[in-house]
Formats: C-alpha cells, structure tokens, sequence
C-alpha cells in the first residue's frame, strides 16, 4: 500500500516548517558578517517557532496514525 501525503496535511506543513527553518539557516549563514545580535538573536526566535511548529504538525501525525 503505497502512501500519499496529500492525506497527511499535518505532514506537510511539519516539512514545509522544516523547510523554513533550513532556509532561515542558510540565510544567517550567509549573512552573518552583515548581522546584529538582535538581527541573530530574532531569527533564532523565529528558528525557534517554526521548529516547535514543525514539531507540533509531527505530533498531529503521530496522534492520528496512533488513532488507526
């Protein structure tokens, strides 16, 4: 049986989550010479919500495949 993500929205959005969080990365890396400690220390934050979000999508999955 083969398994297709557009059932599993909450997998979706945890990769698309997870896709932000690699770009904000990237970003940072790119740019840290130009960056403030508050510029770094916002996109932390925002690495932060976005992973706990992530996070939390993996959860629903989890959740609804345990419900199965």
């Amino acid at each position: 049986m083969k398994n297709n993500t557009t059932s599993y929205p909450n997998l979706i959005s945890a990769m698309e989550f997870t896709n932000n969080v690699c770009a904000l990365l990237v970003a940072i890396e790119l740019s840290a010479e130009q960056l403030d400690a508050d510029t770094i220390k916002d996109a932390s934050n925002g690495i932060r919500y976005l992973a706990s979000r992530a996070y939390e999508e993996l959860q629903r999955v989890k959740n609804t495949e345990a419900g199965k």
